[in-house]
């Protein structure tokens, strides 16, 4: 398995872990729908720092969703 396909794989499992849609992603990030996908499915070649910034964000918004208050 190539690297960009572990990475896509790993973006798409992480942003279906958080319940997001391609297009909540993109929106929240400033990119299109379809160059989200394309990454996910290897068809694209992010840049270090593009990829750094969608794992950041779905890392910030794992966290926060593991972060329940309990009453």
């Amino acid at each position: 398995m190539t690297e960009g396909k572990k990475i896509g794989l790993q973006i798409k499992g992480m942003r279906k872990q958080c319940g997001f849609t391609q297009e909540k992603v993109a929106n929240d990030l400033f990119i299109s729908q379809s160059y989200l996908r394309k990454i996910e499915h290897s068809e694209a070649n992010p840049s270090v720092n593009m990829v750094a910034k969608i794992t950041s964000y779905l890392e910030n918004a794992l966290s926060g969703a593991d972060k329940k208050e309990v009453f």
